[in-house]
């Protein structure tokens, strides 16, 4: 008597969950928003890939879902967002693959390989996380070894104005066109042809969009009342007095409290002073690098040492739920990054870190979280919730140092 074959597992998205995540997409987009989509390169692509793309806003999620057109593909999804109860069951009906940011995850790549195997799609935002400031971040060269791992082809997805629409840090609506397009970017058979460097460099090209060099040939005009409001929780040091957490923001202009420095957001998200006297940069890119370089400067100080008290909350105690453990203080110095509470004490590997994932929403979701090898550790600022984006750039820093070296 024949044995029974044991049946092919199929980890490929349902396809009830790819009519409904673009119907609804679509219907979103196509209500508020004006987006053009050139797909071509998708039709051409019938076999399983690596589909990345550029990830600028919280509401790529509809944009990659309406570009793909009911194609069923599987999202490789960030660890943290499944501590929400409602994501939580949405995302396994999907099929989306949960993987920890900016640590290796066996499990999750095995989960690639076979939706890929069997001619799926899976698609990736390999910086990990969405651009502060519309301009490319980091990608890890990771990203090399999971396509050669893989031994898959790669389409990319780029998303133009997505960043002037959706800002992380917008408070208020904004509406922006946008363009979407698919290119091919590589072939499995040719993988063996190409240096890691070689590969690395085509992914970094085909998804780096920088939103405000775009800006300066595509002129989107930007709509909204409030179109500058939650700026002033990025842009974080006044380039005039030098004080840091003294911004206010409303409408289209933000001021320094400490000096009244002021500039103008126009329509096309460009930066002006208010007044002769007024200092500013053109775009919200080169504030954030000025700030950036200002940051360096203090971490160049051999005694350097930035401290802020903060609720401290882990999943160690339940692995799907983050709870709140203790406030403390958090303490960076130039070869160490711990919390210290009354009863505790967490060293993080100063060498590991890449990245810190972080939010600065308005319904207080305020916290950055740091990845660890034990669970995922998150942080809320209590006496300033700026203080995210210090941390932010300070990481941000000592990285790129790193890959410099």
């Amino acid at each position: 008597m024949a044995k029974n074959k044991k049946k092919k597992e199929n980890v490929r998205a349902p396809r009830y969950m790819a009519f409904l995540l673009t119907f609804v997409s679509k219907i979103y987009l196509g209500l508020f928003y004006k987006v053009k989509i050139d797909r071509k390169a998708l039709k051409e692509q019938k076999r399983g890939c690596f589909l990345i793309y550029n990830h600028y806003s919280n509401k790529d999620h509809y944009l990659s879902s309406a570009a793909v057109n009911y194609r069923r593909v599987n999202y490789v999804i960030s660890g943290h967002f499944f501590f929400n109860k409602i994501l939580a069951v949405g995302l396994p009906l999907a099929r989306a693959i949960k993987k920890e940011q900016f640590k290796p995850d066996l499990m999750a790549i095995r989960k690639m390989r076979k939706v890929i195997e069997q001619n799926g799609i899976v698609a990736i935002a390999p910086a990990g996380q969405v651009s502060i400031d519309g301009a490319p971040i980091f990608i890890s060269k990771a990203i090399v070894k999971l396509i050669r791992m893989c031994k898959a082809d790669v389409l990319a997805l780029r998303m133009q104005g997505s960043h002037l629409c959706f800002p992380k840090w917008r408070l208020g609506k904004r509406k922006c066109d946008m363009n979407l397009t698919f290119e091919k970017v590589l072939v499995a058979e040719e993988l063996e042809n190409y240096t890691d460097d070689e590969i690395y460099e085509k992914v970094v090209k085909s998804i780096g969009v920088n939103e405000y060099l775009d800006q300066l040939e595509m002129k989107r005009k930007i709509k909204g009342k409030n179109i500058i409001s939650g700026l002033e929780n990025v842009l974080i040091k006044c380039p005039k007095c030098g004080s840091y957490y003294t911004h206010i923001a409303s409408k289209n202009t933000m001021s320094c409290t400490a000096c009244g420095n002021t500039v103008i957001m126009d329509e096309y998200g460009f930066l002006k002073p208010k007044t002769n006297d007024d200092v500013c940069f053109e775009d919200e890119t080169k504030w954030y690098d000025y700030q950036k370089a200002e940051l360096e400067k203090e971490l160049n100080n051999s005694e350097f040492s930035y401290s802020a008290k903060v609720r401290m909350s882990n999943n160690l105690a339940k692995e799907k739920v983050m709870e709140h453990v203790s406030d403390g203080v958090i303490t960076l110095t130039n070869d160490r990054f711990y919390y210290e509470s009354e009863n505790y004490v967490k060293e993080f590997n100063y060498n590991m870190l890449i990245q810190l994932p972080f939010s600065i929403s308005p319904d207080n979701r305020v916290y950055f979280e740091v990845p660890d090898s034990e669970g995922t550790f998150s942080f809320c600022p209590i006496d300033e919730r700026k203080e995210v984006i210090r941390f932010v750039q300070y990481i941000d820093i000592i990285n790129s140092k790193r890959e410099k070296e």
